[in-house]
């Protein structure tokens, strides 16, 4: 086995598919260091976390290419997933949050603080914030179903 004594020793087949590597080599690489991927039985899910890295990638390739001036790989990625959420985030404001029992009981009404969460009246296992808009009961989201405006009138 031929050694090459230039660039720390490194058998010279190793320099000879370094140097001449393709593009799928080198994307590969690039799609290791950040990766969406997370473990599902459900192949549609798993091969759309696979587009959305290439895509990524993609996306950071042509940018770097046109000169945007990008610091790092992570910063992009955080920049893009901010644009890509901001239009459901904008939507998500202007839903009214409304929520409706599911089942009633008689339970002690309780003034709350601000950012304070209490049991639910309900279930009493699980904790939240949110009240119901008819009695003023806090409720979790097991215990309460959000219902359009038209519905919520009824």
């Amino acid at each position: 086995m031929e050694v090459d004594d230039k660039a720390k020793k490194k058998p010279r087949a190793i320099l000879d598919y370094n140097a001449s590597k393709g593009g799928v080599d080198t994307a590969d690489e690039m799609l290791r260091a950040y990766y969406i991927k997370v473990a599902s039985r459900r192949w549609p899910l798993a091969a759309f976390f696979n587009l959305l890295d290439i895509v990524t990638l993609d996306a950071y390739v042509i940018c770097k290419d046109v000169q945007i001036t990008i610091k790092k790989r992570r910063d992009f990625i955080i920049e893009l997933a901010e644009k890509l959420c901001l239009a459901e985030k904008n939507r998500r404001r202007t839903v009214p949050q409304l929520f409706h029992l599911k089942r009633t009981r008689e339970h002690a009404e309780e003034e709350l603080p601000l950012n304070k969460r209490t049991k639910c009246k309900i279930c009493q296992s699980n904790k939240t914030r949110v009240q119901c808009s008819n009695c003023s009961k806090f409720v979790c989201g097991t215990c309460s179903t959000p219902v359009c405006k038209s519905c919520f009138e009824m």
